[in-house]
């Protein structure tokens, strides 16, 4: 199945399993896939990959986070749509994020474009640190999430 017959498919109430495995690792960023429901969507960009764990402490976390520049814990997270103030629009919410607040899956470029929200994009290996097409891949993504109500839960490894 595509990604284009997933989304063509799915209905509200449908349930939602995504993926974002972690794949490429610089100094600066993290590159991801992005996988629903065994589909293959496209790739992310998050800050850098400290070795966060939503099982520690918040007071291991805090210990090395550095506000800005930290990809979220791996885990498991429930994520819905809501309207963001800061963007003026509904989005998708990872929810219950420790020692984190706010975080959105939503489009840009480069590790700078996010504080710890997973950005969606196409990944080329000649680019590092970098991610296209990300308005795009969003809107992509998006379309799939209302389709099926809105919610859906995420694992991040």
């Amino acid at each position: 199945m595509t990604k284009q017959e997933l989304i063509a498919s799915s209905k509200k109430g449908d349930k939602l399993l995504v993926i974002l495995k972690r794949i490429v690792f610089t100094a600066k960023s993290t590159i991801g896939e992005l996988w629903a429901n065994g589909v293959f969507f496209h790739h992310t960009l998050e800050d850098f990959d400290r070795g966060l764990h939503q099982w520690m402490t918040e007071k291991e976390i805090e210990a090395i986070k550095v506000y800005g520049k930290t990809a979220i814990p791996r885990g498991m997270y429930h994520c819905k749509m809501t309207y963001s103030p800061r963007f003026g629009k509904m989005m998708v919410e990872i929810l219950s994020v420790k020692c984190f607040g706010g975080v959105r899956m939503h489009a840009g470029n480069k590790a700078e474009d996010t504080e710890g929200c997973p950005l969606h994009g196409d990944y080329d290996k000649k680019k590092p640190d970098w991610v296209s097409n990300s308005r795009v891949r969003c809107e992509e993504f998006n379309q799939l999430v209302e389709k099926v109500g809105g919610e859906f839960d995420l694992i991040v490894c």
